[in-house]
Order: structure tokens, then C-alpha cells, then sequence
């Protein structure tokens, strides 16, 4: 089973595969956020499957239901992830000229309007 760790770094990884926290909309940074715990949920009910000497109900015939139950969530990540995209997206990166132009204008105006005395 993955850590929270573990999950966190795919959180991340998939933010940046996004173009990054700066990038995203309000709803991508929701989908990202139920996609992460929609895949916390995945890796319990695949360790627990994991415990299981079978996945069938001998009785039955059939399949035990926590493995309809773990094709559910997973149909849910990947429709989560199909919403969000499969193309990676490269991060915005501003000119030079405009960092420094944005970077130092902002603080200058925050200088009284009569300046440095």
C-alpha cells in the first residue's frame, strides 16, 4: 500500500504534468484533489484484495463484491483523469524583461507616492 507520501508526490507530479499550481483552474485543482483521494481509495481495496487468498466466492461462483466495488473506483480515477487531460502541459514562463518588470514594479509602488526622502 502507498504511503501518504507516496500519494502526495503523485499529487504533485500530476499538478506539474498540468503546467503547475499557477496553471490550474479552480475545478482542476478540485479534480486533482478528488482524483488523489479517488487513488487512496484504490491502493486500500488493492491491498486488502491483496490479503485475500482468492477472489471468488467459492459457494457462489461469482466474484467477491469488494472487486466490483474496486472497478468502480477505478472507472472513476480514470474518468477523473480523462477529465483532467492526458497531455502533459508545459508551465508558462515569462520573459525575463517581464519578470523583472512585474517583480520590481510591484514593490517600487509600494514605495510612498514622494519617494525615499
Amino acid at each position: 500500500m502507498h504511503s501518504v507520501r507516496v500519494i502526495k508526490r503523485w499529487q504533485r507530479l500530476l499538478t506539474n504534468d498540468l503546467g503547475g499550481p499557477g496553471s490550474l483552474t479552480t475545478a482542476q485543482a478540485t479534480l486533482i484533489e478528488l482524483a488523489t483521494r479517488t487513488r487512496l481509495v484504490l491502493e486500500h481495496i488493492d491491498a486488502y484484495l491483496l490479503t485475500k487468498k482468492s477472489l471468488l466466492n467459492k459457494r457462489q461462483g461469482k466474484l467477491l463484491p469488494v472487486v466490483m466495488d474496486r472497478m468502480k473506483v477505478s472507472d472513476t480515477l480514470t474518468r477523473q483523469l480523462l477529465a483532467l487531460g492526458l497531455e502533459r502541459k508545459s508551465q508558462t514562463i515569462p520573459a525575463l524583461a517581464s519578470y523583472v518588470g512585474e517583480r520590481y514594479s510591484s514593490s517600487s509602488s509600494a514605495q510612498s507616492p514622494g519617494g525615499p526622502s
